[in-house]
């Protein structure tokens, strides 16, 4: 086996009673371990959110640090889904590493832990990919020729678009 460099070392230990064969610890260097965290939680920005994920995180932003029940009178859904279904869900989410939580009397008290606008990204990035071949303009007909933008919002979309051509930007294939 190749040497894995100074930021790796081996160490041989034993198992135990379960198998005779040495296993190797491998120690890292606090840089190696602070990267791993924030390739972590990159990551975790990059999955995929259900609909009711997105949903509940959209809340969370939203409101902020907020209990299952709080959580559940504010969702926007339709019928409103049970008690339980979000409590499982936010439980899982909690799991999976998008939400904090913490107790506050015989309540968990839940909290976003992807950054809102990154998750966002991610998810629309995916869409323009998938449904519209990786092109924003064709998503940008479709909202405006089926009739999704109110004229505010395109008077907003046109000031936007003023602005990216004053500043110059070239980078517009992101």
């Amino acid at each position: 086996m190749a040497d894995r460099g100074a930021a790796l070392k081996a160490a041989p230990f034993s198992r135990g009673a379960l198998t005779s064969r040495p296993c190797r610890a491998i120690v890292t260097t606090n840089n190696a371990l602070v990267e791993e965290a924030a390739a972590m939680a990159r990551r975790r920005e990059e999955r995929k959110l259900g609909e009711l994920e997105l949903r509940i995180m959209n809340v969370l932003w939203q409101r902020g640090p907020s209990t299952v029940r709080e959580v559940l009178e504010a969702l926007s859904v339709r019928p409103r889904p049970a008690y339980t279904t979000v409590l499982t869900m936010m439980r899982l989410m909690y799991e999976k590493g998008y939400l904090d939580r913490r107790e506050q009397g015989r309540a968990h008290v839940y909290q976003a832990k992807l950054r809102e606008r990154p998750t966002k990204g991610t998810l629309l990035k995916g869409l323009i990919d998938s449904a519209f071949g990786g092109s924003a303009e064709a998503l940008m007909v479709r909202l405006i020729e089926d009739e999704k933008l109110s004229p505010e919002e395109i008077e907003r979309v046109k000031k936007l678009i003023a602005e990216h051509e004053r500043r110059g930007n070239k980078d517009v294939h992101r």
